[in-house]
């Protein structure tokens, strides 16, 4: 990916900040630049094709139309235009117009919706030597980090192992609507401690499986998100209004349903026997 940074100094420092500025907000760039660069290389080591007519540049940040991770719509154009290095320049810009010095703490709150932002703003942290803390939600609307085994919790291990970011993530949580996952999001993200949490309580593995994704499918389709209507409604030209009870009614059922008939049988345990019996976490984990 061939890109023209030579000209950010002189049209985003020369009236708000001095040379220093100027030279960090190429630097920035540059960064993520880089970062895109071991990205992509990531990416194809994986074995996870790039598709150029959605992601011309390669950058290797853009995700697929739709994917169990996905949980609303998006545009592959804005996403394009997130992945431009420059972002990081502008935050620079943003960070230092902002008061912020050397070792200050910087909140960051982001999805997998605009992953080159959130990386434009890693970027921005590192030449300015500011203490980003990240909390991050897998779910993503289309074209985001919506790749299973992929996302941007996976591309920032990689940053780091190549000691580009040297940055972790301080929480991570499903994402779609109201933070509870999407579908497959909820099943990969806190499926395993659900199941493992119905076999403590007696289920055998197969009601426990079930049980996981049967309400995974339903906290695809419950409202007022759903993404599958929202296409529907898009495809017709339709506005998306009017779902909610049209949806919440068979979701309920299915739900009542489902939870006595899998459910039947399980024995209530205490909180403590709960966490006693929980398998311990993996070595290595930082998230």
């Amino acid at each position: 990916m061939q890109l023209d940074i030579v000209g950010l100094r002189p049209g985003l420092a020369t009236s708000h900040a001095s040379i220093w500025q100027g030279d960090r907000q190429v630097e920035a760039a540059r960064l993520m630049q880089r970062s895109l660069r071991i990205i992509k290389e990531l990416r194809q080591s994986k074995g996870l094709p790039i598709d150029r007519s959605v992601d011309p540049n390669e950058t290797g940040i853009i995700g697929e139309e739709f994917t169990p991770l996905t949980t609303s719509l998006g545009d592959a154009e804005a996403k394009r235009t997130s992945a431009n290095p420059a972002f990081a320049a502008l935050l620079v810009h943003y960070f230092v117009d902002s008061g912020l010095k050397r070792g200050d703490v910087v909140a960051v709150g982001a999805s997998g919706s605009f992953p080159a932002l959130l990386l434009a703003t890693l970027c921005a942290a590192r030449v300015l030597d500011l203490e980003p803390i990240v909390i991050y939600s897998i779910g993503a609307s289309m074209y985001g980090t919506n790749l299973p085994g992929f996302t941007f919790v996976d591309m920032l291990a990689g940053l780091r192992a190549d000691d580009l970011l040297p940055y972790r993530l301080a929480a991570v949580s499903p994402g779609g609507q109201q933070d509870r996952g999407s579908g497959v999001v909820s099943v990969l993200v806190v499926g395993g401690l659900v199941a493992a949490v119905l076999r403590l309580m007696g289920l055998s593995d197969q009601r426990a499986a079930a049980f996981v994704f049967m309400l995974g499918i339903l906290s695809a389709v419950a409202p007022p998100i759903n993404v599958w209507a929202m296409l529907m409604a898009a495809g017709a030209n339709m506005p998306y209004v009017g779902f909610d009870l049209v949806l919440l009614v068979p979701v309920v059922v299915v739900t009542v349903i489902t939870v006595i008939y899998l459910g039947w049988g399980a024995v209530p345990q205490s909180k403590e026997a709960i966490l006693d019996g929980l398998p311990p976490l993996p070595a290595g984990t930082t998230w």
